[in-house]
């Protein structure tokens, strides 16, 4: 009888240990480096629900792009904003996305920057 218990219980794990990967979320195959291209480098990152908001700069440009970290592949909200100093306002860029919002590039010294996921908002002054 314990015999029997035992070789259920072992085929039990095996079962959940080969229990295929793709149930896990893949990672985003995007990366603000690649959003925003060649030459911007991350100044600063602030975590919102399901996402971070990226602030790179390159030079006398900015560039604001919220990458998501859950439903990834699946349409739902993100944003990303950025205001420059002198500039004519803010530049956003939200809606319904499956991976990303942004870039939102402007020329100019960054002063305010927004990100959003879902339900959840942060903004900073750079």
């Amino acid at each position: 009888m314990i015999r029997r218990i035992l070789g259920v219980l072992a085929a039990a794990f095996v079962a959940v240990a080969l229990v295929p990967a793709a149930a896990q979320a893949a990672p985003n195959p995007y990366s603000p480096g690649k959003i925003c291209g060649a030459g911007y480098t991350v100044k600063r990152q602030a975590k919102v629900a399901d996402a971070v908001v990226y602030q790179l700069s390159s030079g006398t440009w900015q560039c604001v792009v919220t990458i998501k970290t859950a439903k990834i592949g699946k349409p739902s909200y993100v944003g990303a904003g950025l205001l420059v100093r002198g500039g004519r306002g803010w530049a956003l860029d939200d809606g319904t996305y499956r991976y990303y919002a942004g870039p939102v590039k402007q020329k100019g010294a960054c002063a305010s920057v927004r990100g959003a996921s879902g339900t959840s908002a942060v903004s900073f002054t750079c």
